[in-house]
Protein backbone atom coordinates (compact mmCIF):
# COMPACT_ATOMS: atom_id res chain seq x y z
CA UNK A 1 0.00 0.00 0.00
CA UNK A 2 1.52 3.46 -0.96
CA UNK A 3 1.78 5.80 1.96
CA UNK A 4 -1.03 7.88 3.53
CA UNK A 5 -1.10 11.00 5.24
CA UNK A 6 -4.05 11.79 7.33
CA UNK A 7 -4.36 15.78 8.10
CA UNK A 8 -7.20 16.49 10.61
CA UNK A 9 -7.88 20.15 11.30
CA UNK A 10 -10.90 22.06 13.14
CA UNK A 11 -10.17 25.41 11.63
CA UNK A 12 -9.67 26.28 8.30
CA UNK A 13 -6.52 29.02 9.43
CA UNK A 14 -4.82 25.59 10.58
CA UNK A 15 -4.41 24.32 6.51
CA UNK A 16 -0.96 24.11 5.23
CA UNK A 17 -0.68 24.07 1.74
CA UNK A 18 2.71 23.75 1.32
CA UNK A 19 2.90 20.80 3.95
CA UNK A 20 0.37 19.32 1.37
CA UNK A 21 2.33 19.95 -2.07
CA UNK A 22 5.62 18.13 -0.14
CA UNK A 23 4.04 15.65 1.06
CA UNK A 24 2.25 14.94 -2.67
CA UNK A 25 5.96 15.68 -3.67
CA UNK A 26 7.53 12.67 -1.66
CA UNK A 27 4.10 10.28 -3.48
CA UNK A 28 2.51 10.41 -0.51
CA UNK A 29 -1.48 10.45 -0.97
CA UNK A 30 -2.76 13.34 0.95
CA UNK A 31 -6.00 13.27 2.92
CA UNK A 32 -7.84 16.42 4.68
CA UNK A 33 -10.51 15.78 7.07
CA UNK A 34 -11.68 19.30 8.76
CA UNK A 35 -14.58 19.85 10.79
CA UNK A 36 -17.38 22.23 9.46
CA UNK A 37 -19.51 23.69 11.81
CA UNK A 38 -18.24 26.98 12.24
CA UNK A 39 -20.52 29.57 9.93
CA UNK A 40 -17.56 31.64 9.49
CA UNK A 41 -15.74 29.18 7.48
CA UNK A 42 -18.09 30.69 4.47
CA UNK A 43 -16.16 34.26 4.90
CA UNK A 44 -12.95 32.85 5.06
CA UNK A 45 -13.31 30.83 2.25
CA UNK A 46 -15.21 32.90 -0.70
CA UNK A 47 -12.26 35.07 -1.39
CA UNK A 48 -10.64 31.59 -2.41
CA UNK A 49 -13.66 30.73 -4.82
CA UNK A 50 -14.66 31.73 -8.26
CA UNK A 51 -17.99 34.29 -9.09
CA UNK A 52 -19.51 30.80 -10.48
CA UNK A 53 -18.39 28.65 -7.10
CA UNK A 54 -19.74 31.50 -4.58
CA UNK A 55 -23.26 31.62 -6.68
CA UNK A 56 -23.72 27.42 -6.59
CA UNK A 57 -23.14 28.05 -2.88
CA UNK A 58 -25.45 30.21 -1.89
CA UNK A 59 -28.03 27.61 -3.69
CA UNK A 60 -27.77 25.32 -0.96
CA UNK A 61 -30.49 26.14 1.64
CA UNK A 62 -28.85 24.73 4.53
CA UNK A 63 -26.39 26.19 5.92
CA UNK A 64 -24.07 23.16 6.40
CA UNK A 65 -24.11 22.39 2.98
CA UNK A 66 -22.72 25.37 2.13
CA UNK A 67 -20.16 25.68 4.41
CA UNK A 68 -19.02 22.02 3.16
CA UNK A 69 -19.16 23.23 -0.01
CA UNK A 70 -17.14 26.03 0.28
CA UNK A 71 -14.53 24.20 2.13
CA UNK A 72 -14.06 21.87 -0.47
CA UNK A 73 -14.14 24.41 -3.52
CA UNK A 74 -11.52 26.22 -1.36
CA UNK A 75 -9.12 23.28 -0.25
CA UNK A 76 -8.66 22.44 -3.77
CA UNK A 77 -8.28 25.73 -5.57
CA UNK A 78 -5.70 26.75 -2.87
CA UNK A 79 -3.96 23.40 -3.62
CA UNK A 80 -3.96 23.62 -7.33
CA UNK A 81 -3.16 27.57 -7.77
CA UNK A 82 -0.30 26.61 -5.09
CA UNK A 83 1.19 23.66 -7.74
CA UNK A 84 0.09 25.28 -11.21
CA UNK A 85 1.32 28.73 -9.89
CA UNK A 86 -1.81 30.39 -10.97
CA UNK A 87 -4.59 32.41 -9.67
CA UNK A 88 -7.43 30.37 -7.88
CA UNK A 89 -9.82 32.30 -10.35
CA UNK A 90 -7.67 31.20 -13.06
CA UNK A 91 -8.24 27.27 -12.23
CA UNK A 92 -10.72 25.29 -14.66
CA UNK A 93 -12.72 22.88 -12.92
CA UNK A 94 -13.98 19.79 -15.36
CA UNK A 95 -15.66 17.14 -15.09
CA UNK A 96 -15.40 13.35 -16.58
CA UNK A 97 -17.98 11.14 -18.15
CA UNK A 98 -19.83 10.08 -14.99
CA UNK A 99 -19.21 13.64 -13.28
CA UNK A 100 -16.14 13.07 -11.55
CA UNK A 101 -14.56 16.21 -10.78
CA UNK A 102 -10.63 16.96 -11.97
CA UNK A 103 -8.06 19.21 -12.74
CA UNK A 104 -6.05 18.86 -15.22
CA UNK A 105 -1.86 19.65 -14.07
CA UNK A 106 1.41 19.40 -15.02
CA UNK A 107 1.75 17.42 -11.40
CA UNK A 108 -0.83 14.94 -12.74
CA UNK A 109 -2.35 15.39 -9.07
CA UNK A 110 -5.68 14.00 -8.75
CA UNK A 111 -8.52 14.61 -5.61
CA UNK A 112 -11.73 13.29 -4.84
CA UNK A 113 -13.69 15.27 -2.08
CA UNK A 114 -17.23 13.70 0.27
CA UNK A 115 -18.99 15.68 3.08
CA UNK A 116 -21.22 15.64 5.26
CA UNK A 117 -23.16 17.37 8.52
CA UNK A 118 -20.43 18.50 10.63
CA UNK A 119 -17.43 17.30 8.10
CA UNK A 120 -15.78 17.74 4.82
CA UNK A 121 -13.10 15.05 3.38
CA UNK A 122 -10.95 16.04 0.36
CA UNK A 123 -7.99 13.71 -1.13
CA UNK A 124 -5.00 14.29 -3.15
CA UNK A 125 -3.18 11.71 -5.03
CA UNK A 126 -1.07 10.89 -8.12
CA UNK A 127 -3.16 7.71 -8.65
CA UNK A 128 -6.92 7.26 -9.00
CA UNK A 129 -8.41 7.79 -5.61
CA UNK A 130 -12.17 7.60 -3.86
CA UNK A 131 -13.34 8.63 -0.34
CA UNK A 132 -16.80 8.23 1.26
CA UNK A 133 -17.23 9.58 4.67
CA UNK A 134 -20.75 9.87 6.79
CA UNK A 135 -22.24 10.63 10.39
CA UNK A 136 -22.92 8.22 12.26
CA UNK A 137 -24.90 10.14 14.32
CA UNK A 138 -27.85 10.39 11.36
CA UNK A 139 -29.88 7.76 13.02
CA UNK A 140 -31.37 6.21 9.65
CA UNK A 141 -33.75 3.27 9.15
CA UNK A 142 -31.23 1.52 7.07
CA UNK A 143 -33.59 -1.78 6.49
CA UNK A 144 -35.28 -1.04 3.13
CA UNK A 145 -31.77 0.24 1.96
CA UNK A 146 -30.18 -3.20 3.17
CA UNK A 147 -32.68 -4.87 0.72
CA UNK A 148 -32.20 -2.77 -1.37
CA UNK A 149 -28.48 -2.45 -2.15
CA UNK A 150 -26.61 -5.32 -0.13
CA UNK A 151 -26.05 -8.64 -0.58
CA UNK A 152 -27.84 -11.76 1.97
CA UNK A 153 -24.70 -12.57 1.94
CA UNK A 154 -22.71 -9.12 3.44
CA UNK A 155 -23.48 -9.02 7.22
CA UNK A 156 -25.14 -5.87 8.02
CA UNK A 157 -26.43 -6.39 11.96
CA UNK A 158 -26.26 -2.91 13.35
CA UNK A 159 -26.01 0.81 11.86
CA UNK A 160 -22.80 0.98 12.18
CA UNK A 161 -22.50 -2.36 10.35
CA UNK A 162 -24.27 -0.55 7.54
CA UNK A 163 -22.32 2.35 7.20
CA UNK A 164 -19.07 0.76 7.17
CA UNK A 165 -20.17 -1.03 4.27
CA UNK A 166 -21.97 2.26 2.66
CA UNK A 167 -18.95 4.31 2.57
CA UNK A 168 -16.39 1.50 1.23
CA UNK A 169 -19.00 0.32 -1.95
CA UNK A 170 -19.05 4.64 -2.17
CA UNK A 171 -15.54 5.27 -2.09
CA UNK A 172 -14.46 2.34 -4.72
CA UNK A 173 -16.95 3.57 -7.06
CA UNK A 174 -15.57 6.79 -6.61
CA UNK A 175 -12.20 5.50 -7.50
CA UNK A 176 -13.62 3.99 -10.19
CA UNK A 177 -14.46 7.27 -11.68
CA UNK A 178 -18.07 6.04 -11.39
CA UNK A 179 -19.92 6.85 -8.77
CA UNK A 180 -23.58 6.06 -7.96
CA UNK A 181 -24.24 5.27 -11.81
CA UNK A 182 -23.04 1.75 -10.88
CA UNK A 183 -25.31 0.00 -8.79
CA UNK A 184 -24.26 -0.06 -4.97
CA UNK A 185 -24.95 -3.95 -4.86
CA UNK A 186 -22.79 -5.05 -7.47
CA UNK A 187 -20.03 -4.06 -5.22
CA UNK A 188 -20.21 -6.94 -2.40
CA UNK A 189 -18.19 -6.51 1.20
CA UNK A 190 -16.23 -10.27 0.57
CA UNK A 191 -14.04 -9.70 3.93
CA UNK A 192 -13.81 -7.10 6.63
CA UNK A 193 -12.11 -6.07 9.79
CA UNK A 194 -11.45 -3.05 11.62
CA UNK A 195 -9.41 -0.85 10.24
CA UNK A 196 -9.83 -2.21 6.01
CA UNK A 197 -13.03 -4.22 3.86
CA UNK A 198 -12.28 -6.02 0.83
CA UNK A 199 -14.74 -5.68 -1.97
CA UNK A 200 -15.44 -7.51 -5.42
CA UNK A 201 -16.41 -5.82 -8.39
CA UNK A 202 -18.78 -8.20 -9.73
CA UNK A 203 -19.03 -6.56 -13.18
CA UNK A 204 -15.54 -7.76 -13.17
CA UNK A 205 -14.65 -9.41 -10.96
CA UNK A 206 -11.95 -7.10 -9.98
CA UNK A 207 -11.20 -7.06 -5.98
CA UNK A 208 -10.12 -3.82 -4.20
CA UNK A 209 -9.15 -3.53 -0.43
CA UNK A 210 -10.25 -0.22 1.12
CA UNK A 211 -9.24 1.48 4.25
CA UNK A 212 -11.57 2.11 7.20
CA UNK A 213 -10.94 4.99 9.54
CA UNK A 214 -13.48 4.97 12.58
CA UNK A 215 -13.68 6.50 16.32
CA UNK A 216 -16.90 6.65 17.86
CA UNK A 217 -15.86 9.71 19.56
CA UNK A 218 -15.54 11.60 16.63
CA UNK A 219 -18.78 10.48 15.30
CA UNK A 220 -17.70 9.94 11.66
CA UNK A 221 -16.63 6.85 9.70
CA UNK A 222 -14.75 7.25 5.95
CA UNK A 223 -13.53 4.65 3.63
CA UNK A 224 -10.57 5.76 1.43
CA UNK A 225 -9.77 3.46 -2.16
CA UNK A 226 -6.19 4.61 -4.02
Amino acid sequence: MKMLKIIKITRFGELNINEIVQLLNDDYTVVVVIETNNSFMINECTPYLNKSQIENMFKYKKENDRINYAVTKTIVNLLFSRIEKIKYKEIRWQYGKYNKPYIENKSKIKFNISHTKGCSIVTFSRNNIGVDIENLKRNIDYSEIKNNFFMNSEKILTLNDFYKHWVSKEAYLKYKGVGLTQSLESVEVIDENDNAVKVVDRKNNIQKEILIFYKEKENFIFAICY
